[in-house]
């Protein structure tokens, strides 16, 4: 009976997840001979529906694919607008002209969707969760700072058709993972760019902080355990264990099966990866309607991770995970712990 409450909607928000959230793992699959950047801007977001302005910041990844096209996956926060708190997930195709000029000096345009999250709170109203597809436009400025630092200057549109419009000015830095001459994904590779396999197993355990993405609800400490295992050139699997504690409106537990894109920089030691798959949970504090048994769901989860070796066959690791659910409660879980690999 639950399935009647929870099952359908979460199903569509799955499908449609998972259609363009695969495209991005795509885009972001680890190979130290592709050239890839990480990005992070910040400036003034002016909605065009509740004219307004307040402060944002975006984080992006960038992995070039062919002769100047480019995919990037990307996280935007809105800003804090009256009544609204958006933020979401995009991925957008784009095509960079190189300047010709002895220094890196790119005009960068791209388009995509771009998976929206809106806190709405209307005065005197109870708040709720808003999901959506948008377009996302940009228009970028991209010019060498220092060796494989570069500066960014954005111009993004986003235009939902049923919430809040944007119009975001930024500034930021890009930082190249690999060398920014490498070529595209599908450009025909130099020799020695491919890192050889490897195969191993991972146990991992983490502290956990829930934010649902209610207005005025309290944040909850939890804790979570992980099984990872890394397959060949970089794409990993995880099981993993979450407690969200036990926040005002909700007390979610579960289990979550993910497929994780993941970039290893074997000279530093740190790890970049997304995450995209379902957590299974029972929230103990959502009550089911009269005639269901269980307040068990199944919500999409999408998720970030920061991951650095500390010793030998120990590393630690921060992820970030979105849980998209169908009934107000979406959440963001920090968890931050540590792990061996053996």
């Amino acid at each position: 009976m639950q399935r009647e409450l929870y099952l359908p909607h979460a199903r569509r928000l799955y499908a449609w997840s998972w259609r363009w959230l695969a495209i991005a793992g795509i885009g972001c699959l680890p190979h130290t001979g592709w050239a890839q950047s990480l990005s992070y801007m910040r400036g003034d977001s002016y909605s065009t529906t509740e004219h307004e302005s307040s402060l944002f910041y975006k984080i992006e990844y960038r992995a070039m694919l062919y002769d100047g096209f480019a995919a990037a996956f990307e996280y935007v926060n809105e800003g804090h607008f009256t009544g609204h708190h958006p933020d979401g997930y995009g991925l957008e195709l784009s095509y960079q002209y190189r300047f010709p000029t002895d220094y890196r000096l790119y005009l960068v345009g791209g388009i995509g969707p771009y998976y929206y999250f809106d806190t709405i709170t209307p005065a005197g109203g109870q708040s709720t969760d808003v999901h959506g597809l948008a377009p996302m436009f940009t228009l970028s400025v991209r010019g060498q700072l220092w060796k494989k630092l570069d500066w960014v200057v954005s111009a993004d549109s986003i235009d939902p058709t049923h919430d809040v419009k944007d119009q975001l000015l930024s500034l930021g830095v890009a930082y190249w993972l690999s060398d920014p001459s490498n070529p595209g994904i599908f450009d025909k590779p130099r020799d020695g760019l491919t890192p050889a396999s490897t195969n191993r197993n991972e146990l991992s355990v983490y502290g956990a902080l829930s934010v649902i993405n209610i207005s005025g609800n309290p944040d909850a400490f939890g804790f979570s355990a992980e099984y990872r295992y890394i397959f060949a050139r970089g794409i990993e699997g995880t099981i993993a264990y979450i407690y969200e504690g036990d926040p005002r409106v909700a007390r979610r537990s579960g289990v979550t099966a993910q497929l994780w894109p993941v970039r290893h920089d074997l000279s530093s030691g740190f790890e970049v990866g997304a995450g995209f798959g379902a957590y299974a949970f029972v929230d103990k504090k959502h009550q089911p309607i009269p005639g269901q048994t269980t307040t068990a769901a199944l919500a999409p989860v999408v998720s970030l991770m920061l991951s650095h070796t500390v010793y030998s066959h120990f590393f630690a690791r921060a992820i970030w995970d979105r849980v998209v659910s169908n009934y107000s409660r979406d959440a963001d879980i920090w968890r931050v712990g540590v792990g061996r690999t053996f």
